[in-house]
């Protein structure tokens, strides 16, 4: 009887579509957290999904606010588009000292605040081109300043290209031997 019941609860579980594993997977690693660790303050994360529910990579970079270790500690999610279970790698900026280039560089992005199209009706176009919606998608998200007071603020670009998907891609490319 009991196996019967778990053959009928089986049958009845409804499998996930491929781009609902890819979603769940990715939006886990998005929000996850290192619950082992409270002394570890999320700096930054960046991330690229292949287009068409294909595999991602999340990257999360912590700093240790205090107490000894080391004093950046990253983590990589992965998933390939089968399943909503990530991969998790971790490393330290003692390990992989690239870590200290990718948060230079990030601040080499060349970022202009304002909207893509014309202000006013006589503003020339805007030179920026529109994202395609079956491209890899990439994303950076910081603490950052701004102002002459320091003040922090969150920032979050999402893009299609351009110079985001160069920092992303190269940084992922200078990390990928301390995360294997």
């Amino acid at each position: 009887m009991l196996a019967s019941l778990l053959l009928l609860l089986a049958s009845d579980t409804p499998e996930l579509a491929s781009c609902d594993a890819v979603k769940i997977g990715y939006d886990k690693a998005l929000s996850a957290y290192p619950s082992h660790d409270r002394n570890l303050a999320q700096a930054m994360r960046f991330s690229r999904a292949e287009s068409w529910c294909g595999s991602w990579t999340v990257v999360t970079v912590y700093r240790r606010m205090r107490g000894s270790g080391p004093m950046w500690e990253v983590s990589e999610a992965t998933g390939d588009g089968r399943a909503p279970v990530a991969a998790t790698t971790w490393t330290t900026s003692t390990v992989c000292p690239a870590i200290y280039s990718a948060l230079e560089g990030v601040e080499r992005i060349p970022v202009r605040l304002a909207p893509p199209y014309p202000i006013r009706p006589a503003s020339p176009p805007a030179k920026a081109i529109p994202p395609m919606n079956d491209t890899t998608g990439y994303r950076v998200w910081t603490t950052s300043y701004a102002d002459a007071g320091a003040q922090i603020t969150q920032v979050e670009l999402h893009a299609g290209g351009g110079a985001v998907a160069a920092w992303v891609d190269a940084t992922l490319k200078s990390l990928r031997p301390c995360l294997a």
